[in-house]
């Protein structure tokens, strides 16, 4: 067949009126006259007809699904004593527990801090708010330490609570409020230093001063190191004031063992009796800190992000000149409809026949904001799972040469986890450093840089 014109792409026109003499059989591929257009093309080259072609007569799309509401939300508290260099650590531990907020005290991080100390403990589909300690106190001491923080998924809109009508002089505090939560929930993250210069009984009177000043509302969540121990000596015990506190507003205590590894209960999660129903209260060690990770889950109802669910194809494998020769061999380019209408039907029929057979349809379910683990190796797994299995064994024989192994699996895990983030990252810019834009975008997500 002769071809009378220079050939186009039919998929690089914004539109083509459907009439039967704008066809014409290819050779090649299927093509259309270049006198025949509405839109100038922006291309006539062969590979981009191909791609388009493949896009357009696939049958590939996404489906976001429906928001869905979530009726529970996974929980933790823990004292990192210093969240700096420990970023891969707590990554760990939010996606092992599947965290959806993470409340952290003791994080060391100040408000002159480099931006990438504050930001860096959220994973990918996370962010987090700090509450920042004066570095200089009352008396014009400088002072270190200290600091909340909490780390929430990005799908969980939290407001951070004035503290104009709370201000505190015994604890450090940082209140937010869930605000895609159908009810209403309030949190109040609390850090007491130990050995503080003020008595037990002021820090009651602070704390039940914020309970009745009504920021927190009826619904709330009290968490933190509050650093009220039982009288010395004693496991197990908080301190006489604060368990006054507790049965005067009718609060629920959920942590019921010690969480410190002194064996003092430190770390606390109190709410109302009625009005937040907290369940399923863990304890574990987490091997870079003294304190013990406290892990719960709260009854809420909140939107969540939409699961996604994907079709592609997986383009890399297919194989161009099988498809061009299929192509060539296919009912439209032999034997074409006399119709625009039946020649588009004609069409998709055969390129979808042969994708199919190529390159078959693939589908993929995630979550938005779900962590990425990529960069965990396979030795850091493996010394994850040694570590939690010495946990279980000493937990349950009370050895002490089990909690030794225990306590030095701990170290060896944590510095494998921290290696392979750092490895994980380093190759990254490596493999980005022949192209500036992947380069520059990779830099701006390791120092957490805005647009």
């Amino acid at each position: 067949m002769t071809v009378r014109q220079p050939f186009v792409c039919l998929c690089d026109h914004c539109t083509v009126r459907p009439c039967s003499e704008i066809f014409d059989t290819a050779q090649v591929l299927l093509c259309c006259r270049s006198n025949r257009y509405f839109f100038k093309p922006c291309s006539t080259s062969r590979s981009h007809f191909v791609m388009a072609l493949l896009l357009l007569m696939g049958g590939v799309e996404s489906n976001p699904g429906p928001v869905s509401t979530s009726s529970t939300l996974n929980m933790g508290l823990i004292n990192t004593r210093s969240m700096v260099n420990k970023s891969a650590l707590i990554h760990d531990v939010i996606k092992d527990n599947r965290l959806d907020l993470l409340a952290i005290t003791e994080t060391w991080v100040y408000e002159d801090s480099p931006t990438v100390h504050k930001k860096e403990a959220a994973p990918p589909g996370y962010s987090i708010i700090h509450a920042h300690r004066d570095t200089l106190s009352s008396t014009g001491k400088k002072q270190h330490g200290g600091g909340i923080a909490l780390i929430h998924r990005e799908d969980i809109r939290v407001k951070v609570l004035p503290k104009t009508h709370a201000r505190t002089v015994t604890f450090e505090l940082l209140l937010v409020k869930v605000m895609n939560c159908t009810l209403g929930l309030t949190i109040a993250i609390i850090y007491r230093p130990p050995n503080s210069t003020s008595r037990l009984c002021e820090f009651v009177n602070e704390l039940s001063d914020l309970m009745d000043n009504g920021l927190i509302d009826s619904r709330f969540i009290i968490c933190g190191d509050l650093n009220c121990p039982g009288p010395v000596g004693s496991k197990g015990l908080v301190g006489k004031e604060l368990a006054e506190l507790i049965d005067g507003y009718s609060l629920i205590q959920h942590v019921k063992n010690s969480t410190h590894r002194s064996g003092n209960i430190l770390d606390h999660i109190l709410t109302p009796t009625r009005e937040v129903a907290v369940d399923s209260v863990t304890i574990d060690e987490v091997g870079f800190s003294d304190h013990s990770l406290i892990r719960c889950k709260v009854a809420v109802d909140i939107k969540r992000q939409p699961i996604v669910r994907a079709k592609f194809r997986n383009w890399k494998k297919l194989d161009l000149d099988k498809f061009r020769d299929r192509v060539r061999s296919a009912s439209a380019s032999l034997n074409p409809a006399a119709t625009a209408e039946g020649f588009a039907q004609q069409l998709e029929k055969d390129i979808t026949s042969i994708l199919d057979e190529l390159a078959p349809v693939c589908t993929s379910t995630k979550r938005q904001g779900k962590p990425e683990s990529r960069w965990l190796s396979d030795e850091a797994v493996d010394a994850k799972r040694a570590r939690r299995r010495l946990e279980r064994k000493w937990k349950s024989t009370g050895s002490e040469a089990v909690r030794v192994a225990y306590r030095a699996a701990c170290r060896v895990a944590n510095r494998l986890i921290m290696n392979s983030r750092r490895t994980f990252y380093t190759q990254r810019v490596t493999e980005s450093s022949r192209d500036p834009r992947s380069l520059w975008r990779c830099v701006k997500g390791l120092l957490h840089m805005k647009d």
